[in-house]
C-alpha cells in the first residue's frame, strides 16, 4: 500500500476535524502521528542532500511553526 502524503494527511485532518460528526480521537491522533513522521521522514531526507555549509546555515535558522489540531464544536 502506498503511504500517503502530506498534501494528503492534512487534508484529512482538517476535513475530519471540520465535519460535523463524532469522528473517533484515536484516528485522528493516528493521522496527526503520520503526518509528524511523514514531516519528519521529508526534513532528514532533506538534511542528507545538504553540504556541511547548507547543515550549519540550517541550524541557525529558528523553527518557525507551532501546528495545533483541535476539534471544531459546531
Amino acid at each position: 500500500m502506498r503511504r500517503p502524503g502530506l498534501k494528503a494527511l492534512r487534508t484529512t485532518i482538517y476535513t475530519l476535524s471540520g465535519i460535523n460528526y463524532n469522528v473517533d480521537e484515536g484516528l485522528l491522533v493516528h493521522l496527526s502521528e503520520l503526518l509528524r513522521n511523514e514531516e519528519e521522514r521529508l526534513k532528514q531526507r532533506r538534511l542528507d542532500k545538504m553540504s556541511d555549509e547548507e547543515l550549519a546555515a540550517a541550524d541557525r535558522v529558528p523553527p518557525r511553526r507551532l501546528r495545533i489540531f483541535r476539534r471544531m464544536e459546531v
